[in-house]
């Protein structure tokens, strides 16, 4: 199957296109290496949504022409990834916590 019309798209507007996997899960960087789809002897489960032994035949078929470079990560980088999410969302509360107060401060001030 081709899907020519989205990779010329992606050049156009000079975009690249950059896989992540967890390094205990390489299936796309793997099969992208061999140029076909392998089957892993085995696969991490800490990112158990990808945990994969074979990527399937239409989504290689597409980043075989859309993913420019796959990464690997490691468990912790990705545990870190998490944390680092959790903790702006616990930052975003806290400030906008701080605005709601100055607001009913300056509201009691004010009248």
């Amino acid at each position: 199957m081709y899907f020519g019309y989205l990779p010329k798209a992606l050049q156009e507007i000079h975009i690249k296109v950059i896989g992540v996997e967890p390094v205990d899960s390489p299936t796309l960087f793997k099969a992208l290496e061999a140029n076909e789809r392998v089957v892993l002897d085995d696969v991490g489960r800490f990112a158990d949504g990808v945990a994969v032994k074979q990527i399937g035949e239409l989504p290689f078929e597409i980043a075989k022409e859309c993913v420019d470079d796959v990464i690997l990560v490691s468990n912790d980088e990705m545990c870190a990834a998490i944390q680092d999410q959790q903790l702006s969302s616990i930052l975003k509360i806290i400030i906008l916590n701080i605005l709601r107060l100055i607001g009913l401060i300056e509201t009691m001030i004010f009248y």
